[in-house]
């Protein structure tokens, strides 16, 4: 119980969000690397999107008890053990002669953008500890 209490849906989902933005890392410092090599191809990290579907849930809503129309259903089940994040090269671009398609102020726009995504996660998942911290103090 206490491992489901661990591992709960918000928490698979925190944890898959911050393992695609530390592979888009990855990608954008290799793209940075192998900005001078000819004939390199930039690698994107897609994400985003599969993530989304994979928080969305199969099925039915649980229905919540709302007291106000602006009140948001949850999903029932939340699946985020789908989420596979994909890696692909660009290779219809070329920006150079030598075939190299990066282009440095879009690596470090990606790079700035991907580390306020990852704070923001990161943050999420602290909160969600610090609710399970909240109700095993005030739980008794």
């Amino acid at each position: 119980m206490f491992n489901r209490i661990l591992t709960n849906a918000n928490m698979r989902l925190f944890e898959n969000a911050m393992d695609g933005a530390v592979l888009r890392q990855e990608a954008i410092a290799n793209n940075i690397a192998n900005i001078s090599t000819p004939g390199y191809k930039a690698s994107e990290v897609s994400f985003a999107d599969e993530l989304r579907n994979a928080s969305k849930g199969v099925g039915a809503t649980l229905e919540l008890r709302t007291t106000n129309s602006r009140h948001m259903q949850i999903p029932e089940s939340v699946r985020p053990d789908t989420f596979t994040p994909r890696v692909f090269t660009d290779t219809a671009t070329a920006l150079r002669n030598d075939g190299n398609n990066v282009d440095i102020d879009r690596e470090i726009a990606k790079l700035a953008s991907n580390e306020i995504y990852f704070d923001a996660v990161a943050r999420s998942l602290n909160d969600e500890f610090n609710l399970l911290k909240l109700a095993i103090r005030q739980g008794g």
